[in-house]
């Protein structure tokens, strides 16, 4: 006789919470392993080095502009551009760094739950009669972070500045 396999969603279609709380909480999880990864490995003072490097290039070039000089404005402006370069490949790199453990999680969690893992119980037009795990790991994610982290940044220092 075959072993039965368990059930993850009631097949009446009633609310299942199993696999919507697993995501759930693999989102939060994941949310903040990003958050102390960025926190290690992220560039947030040399971003914060070349913004404020591309702030006093503009500044100078203004006033190099006002004074007449266009030699020295062409520099600055030329100096400026390459900050802004090294700025947003520091902001890439930030971005990787924030986003690789969601992408890898993702891509697990898509092994397991290849259908809704919220249902329900009846049809709603966008959605149709239940929601995927990449839906309930979005919306987690994005709650978790927006409401839990980022007050959590401001008084650990495992996340952020503590003050």
């Amino acid at each position: 006789m075959a072993e039965p396999t368990p059930q993850l969603f009631k097949e009446s279609g009633g609310l299942v919470m199993e696999p919507a709380f697993v995501v759930l909480l693999t989102a939060c999880g994941v949310t903040t392993l990003s958050a102390i990864l960025s926190k290690r490995l992220g560039k947030e003072k040399e971003m914060d080095k070349w913004s404020g490097e591309m702030k006093r290039c503009s500044d100078l070039s203004t006033d190099a502009e006002e004074a007449g000089r266009k030699d020295i404005y062409s520099a600055f402006q030329k100096k400026g551009n390459e900050a802004m370069h090294k700025y947003f490949a520091a902001l890439y790199l930030e971005a990787v760094v924030e986003l690789s453990p969601h992408v890898l999680v993702l891509g697990v969690l898509q092994r397991y739950y290849t259908q809704d893992v919220l249902h329900f119980g009846f049809s709603f037009w966008p959605f149709g009669s239940g929601i995927g795990f990449f839906g309930v790991y979005l919306v987690s994610a994005l709650v978790f972070h927006f409401a839990v982290l980022k007050k959590l940044k401001k008084k650990l220092p495992i996340f952020g500045t503590a003050k």
